[in-house]
């Protein structure tokens, strides 16, 4: 239930190579840190962004469920907005701008080139000679940095709900941060939470949670219910 279902850019493993910087985590405080290391001087090629999701954005990677957006006004949440020329669209941005303006960081500072996505760190381990970090990561990374900046929260960790019952519940089922629109029809893209279930009018999805933090169970449902 908790494997990634999204899109994924796809990095080379295993990453084997020595960098001055390592950002652990791609939401805004891992992409602020960078961009600001950026303009003090520090060469993007000498920067790596570390992520298990398949890109950047943190909780606006993972969470793509029907109507998600940012109850913080969009001029105060988004940072570096002045810094790439953008203004939102919304004052309170949906999940689809958000994410694309991580994207735009991304690309306006070249961070990509030396990012490390799908791969969780799984140790760090000084080296008092070499004066630099021993990173090693799920996917069999096993690199080096001089300088490690740590950025990861709490909203992109699912938590699976302890319902009686739920492992022997035989419809479909997946978590509000692994929303399945092939089962349910329509696009991430859309605003409200009834269009997602707009072409499949017979299944019903029940939520168990709260917020980013719920499964959706699901079953079919006949026309007079």
């Amino acid at each position: 239930m908790l494997a990634d279902p999204y899109p994924k850019i796809e990095t080379a493993h295993p990453v084997t190579d020595d960098i001055e910087v390592c950002v652990v985590g791609t939401g805004y405080g891992g992409l602020c840190a960078a961009a600001r290391l950026v303009e003090a001087g520090i060469a993007s090629s000498d920067i790596r962004l570390i992520d298990k999701a398949g890109d950047v954005g943190g909780t606006w990677y993972w969470n793509r469920y029907p109507g998600a957006m940012c109850d913080v006004e969009s001029y105060v949440y988004m940072p570096l907005c002045e810094e790439i020329g953008y203004v939102p669209s919304m004052k309170y941005a949906q999940q689809p701008e958000i994410y694309k303006h991580s994207q735009m960081i991304m690309n306006h500072y070249g961070l990509y080139d030396k990012a490390c996505f799908g791969a969780q760190v799984t140790g760090m381990e000084w080296e008092e000679d070499a004066g630099m970090w021993a990173i090693t990561s799920s996917a069999g990374d096993a690199f080096r940095a001089r300088y490690v900046v740590m950025n990861f929260g709490t909203f992109t960790q699912a938590k699976l709900p302890k319902v009686e019952g739920v492992a022997s519940f035989e419809g479909e089922m997946f978590h509000t941060s692994r929303w399945n629109y092939d089962y349910t029809g329509s696009a991430a893209n859309f605003p409200r939470f009834e269009n997602a279930l707009a072409r499949s009018p017979e299944r019903a999805v029940c939520c168990a949670g709260v917020t980013a933090r719920a499964t959706c169970t699901s079953s079919r449902t006949s026309a007079s219910r």
